[in-house]
């Protein structure tokens, strides 16, 4: 019995037998390895040695190298799930055309990843903007020495006089504007100016002429009023 039969699982033919028995028992055993894959070049052959089997890292029956695998024999219903990882993916291997439509949400950018660059010439409409983003107009009208409730606002609103509606007298001095523009608990105010100063009587008494003046706010109004 030599070695190689030992390493193939299958035993030598004896020695010592007749020529004929020989034959017949050699021609057998030329079938049986036939049969079982295991004939030296066949194109089924399973048989490895168990030197070739250690030099590929694992058992005969579980070994694969890259060299074993043909291109384009591993497909997606030979992989289980959750078997492919982030680690398994080279970088920028995957485009735009394997992605499904959809799949990229919020929930997968990173804050602050998408600039304007990106964004598509009027991509973004006003409906996709928050409620607070744009800022808003707001105007009226008062009267002279009226304060003025703004209401509340995320900053410092911007307030000018747009008009004003007063009768002006000949050497009289002109006086329009906002005064005293301040924030009171929650809600921005300011005091309107809208006179003519006609200076003293003949009493002594200021006289001024008052009128009405209207105004213009903007600036962002706390959730969106």
């Amino acid at each position: 019995m030599t070695s190689s039969s030992f390493e193939r699982g299958i035993q030598a033919v004896p020695r010592g037998l007749s020529a004929g028995l020989t034959s017949y028992l050699n021609s057998l055993d030329s079938v049986v390895r036939r049969l079982a894959g295991l004939a030296r070049g066949s194109d089924s052959s399973q048989a490895v040695r168990r030197s070739e089997a250690a030099s590929l890292g694992g058992s005969a029956q579980t070994a694969v190298t890259t060299a074993k695998i043909v291109d384009g024999a591993i497909t997606a219903s030979k992989l289980a799930d959750s078997a492919v990882t982030a680690d398994k993916i080279a970088d920028a291997s995957i485009i735009g055309g394997k992605l499904r439509i959809g799949a990229i949400t919020d929930r997968e950018l990173a804050a602050q990843c998408v600039g304007k660059e990106e964004l598509k010439p009027r991509s973004v409409s006003a409906d996709k903007l928050a409620a607070d983003v744009l800022p808003v107009s707001l105007e009226g009208a008062a009267a002279h020495g009226e304060t003025v409730d703004l209401g509340s606002w995320l900053e410092r609103p911007n307030v000018a006089v747009t008009g004003f509606a007063l009768n002006v007298q000949p050497g009289g001095i002109l006086r329009t504007g906002i005064e005293n523009l301040r924030l009171d608990g929650d809600s921005w105010l300011f005091d309107a100016v809208a006179c003519c100063d006609m200076g003293e009587d003949e009493n002594g008494a200021q006289r001024v002429v008052q009128g009405q003046m209207a105004w213009n706010a903007t600036g962002r109004r706390a959730d969106n009023e």
